[in-house]
């Protein structure tokens, strides 16, 4: 099992901005299409060794640096926007970014600098910690919000005070947790509960996304159920290249016209 990596580490990989982003994509339920990205954080190792979340993330949440690791994803989403204009992406917000009121003032003056672009952003509060106080959360889901940007519960069902907070943040979308998600046609509990998120959903007009979808059974089962839309190894893994939407026509300028 690989070490996590230490403070001094991950200091490094941000100062050497060896920080990069995989995307993977999200399909609609009913049609198998693309709707958008999630963009999924990454470092880099000196050597050029992609490292994973399960390797930093912990350690970053207990010494107040994942505020330094959300804002580099949205910083690198924001180029990757800027390139392509025709996509929407979903970047990952931690409980501890929104408790913190300097990072979370950094992270919304940031959105309100991308103007327009921010409304192809999805905002995913991650519930690895408690995310504390709600006011707050509401407070920041409704800022992001008004610049054109949605909100999403990410793990639904398996974080803190889910409901809570989905209650707290209006939230447009949850994601439901890859845990019940995952093994859905063979597991009767797992059914009862996915399709008690999504009446519940349903009930509030949020839409629903299912994660960790790696086979057809469970795809069917989760679609039939009313999930808006399906993430997982079936449709896509997590890539640096993914296979992004053609881009859409360019307006011929006036010089170009005649």
């Amino acid at each position: 099992m690989d070490m996590a990596l230490t403070v001094d580490e991950i200091m490094r990989a941000l100062l050497e901005r060896r920080v990069t982003l995989f995307y993977q994509a999200i399909v609609c339920a009913k049609t198998k299409k693309i709707d958008h990205f999630e963009a999924l954080l990454r470092l880099v190792d000196e050597g050029g060794e992609i490292i994973t979340p399960n390797r930093f993330i912990g350690v970053a949440e207990e010494n107040n640096l994942i505020h330094h690791l959300d804002r580099r994803v949205l910083d690198v989403a924001a180029v990757t926007l800027h390139v392509r204009d025709n996509i929407r992406l979903a970047v990952n917000i931690s409980a501890a970014t929104l408790k913190n009121d300097v990072a979370a003032h950094d992270y919304l003056a940031k959105l309100k600098s991308l103007g327009p672009q921010a409304r192809q952003i999805m905002i995913e509060l991650t519930e690895t910690l408690d995310p504390g106080d709600l006011a707050g959360v509401n407070a920041f889901a409704s800022a992001a919000r008004a610049m054109g940007c949605r909100f999403a519960i990410d793990d639904f069902g398996a974080g803190h005070s889910s409901f809570k907070s989905l209650m707290a943040a209006e939230a447009d979308e949850i994601k439901i947790d890859g845990s019940f998600a995952r093994g859905i046609a063979t597991t009767a509990y797992k059914q009862s509960f996915v399709r008690l998120i999504v009446d519940m959903a349903q009930t509030f007009d949020i839409k629903t996304v299912a994660e960790c979808v790696d086979n057809e059974a469970d795809a069917q089962m989760l679609t039939d159920y009313g999930v808006d839309f399906l993430q997982g190894y079936l449709y896509s893994k997590p890539t640096e290249q993914p296979d992004w939407p053609l881009a859409r026509p360019q307006r011929a300028s006036l010089s170009e016209v005649g």
